[in-house]
């Protein structure tokens, strides 16, 4: 049971998948435009919930009689390493070919007050970093135009991001895991909830330059990082490590063992 953008449905459909090849039935509980995402079955036995709908979740588990369980995609609660995250606390060769690479901006679910302004700075901050855009329209409604810009609606992050030279986005779990996967660097545009924390992490682990929180971005703070992403090969051999650890960890196998055991 999720709510959220692709980036908080998409982590549940793998799980959801790994725990009806080890003998449970599924049924995933989302937003009706990632129908084609997910696949439901039959009735439930267990509840699993993500984090947004966590508190909600538990109640509608105990009304129906189930047993319930927190599959959360950060940390709720704080420790010795890290502040609880939803409150948004801190705890040329191949370099010029990366520059004429392709460069994903999205903010998921996020709204934003001035969609055409927010669009018009990602424009100029691209351009700047000498790099061609893809940026999806999302719950913002962003819209950009141009021969070196493409505007796109829903897509498979595990399509896309592999094919880009770097990720923008919003340091969502979702997003920022999809972003991990792929192998390529980011830079994070932390906005609410547990953002902040993703987007310190992704700074810490090296796979981004910098956050730019997206209260204050603009095309010079933004484009300067774009630069840096795609220029500074220490974030693409960093994410490409982290991408090959993430491949080799089965996240399924620990949530299966734990449902077996409720």
């Amino acid at each position: 049971m999720t709510a959220g953008s692709r980036g908080d449905a998409a982590p549940y459909t793998g799980l959801g998948r790994g725990l009806a090849e080890g003998g449970h039935e599924v049924t995933v509980v989302t937003h009706a435009c990632f129908e084609g995402l997910v696949a439901a079955a039959g009735s439930a036995d267990v509840l699993l919930l993500s984090s947004s709908l966590g508190p909600l979740g538990h109640a509608v588990a105990e009304g129906h009689g189930l047993p319930s369980m927190g599959v959360y995609l950060q940390p709720l609660s704080p420790t010795r390493e890290f502040a609880p995250p939803v409150t948004g606390t801190r705890s040329l060769g191949a370099a010029g070919n990366r520059l004429a690479g392709r460069v994903f901006f999205g903010l998921g679910s996020a709204t934003v007050p001035d969609a055409q302004r927010l669009g018009e700075e990602v424009v100029r901050a691209l351009r700047a970093a000498g790099v061609r855009g893809v940026v999806q329209r999302g719950w913002a409604g962003l819209s950009v135009t141009g021969d070196d810009m493409f505007t796109v609606g829903e897509v498979p992050h595990a399509a896309l991001f592999p094919r880009m030279a770097a990720v923008v986005h919003h340091a969502g779990a979702g997003t920022t895991g999809a972003t991990l996967r792929a192998g390529v660097p980011a830079v994070p545009v932390p906005i609410q909830f547990d953002e902040a924390f993703w987007a310190a992490r992704l700074v810490s682990l090296g796979v981004a330059p910098a956050a730019v929180p997206l209260r204050g971005l603009t095309a010079d703070a933004l484009g300067a990082a774009v630069a840096r992403a795609v220029t500074d090969p220490a974030h693409t051999e960093r994410a490409r490590k982290l991408a090959d650890r993430l491949g080799g960890e089965d996240g399924v196998r620990p949530v299966l063992t734990a449902v077996d055991r409720l």
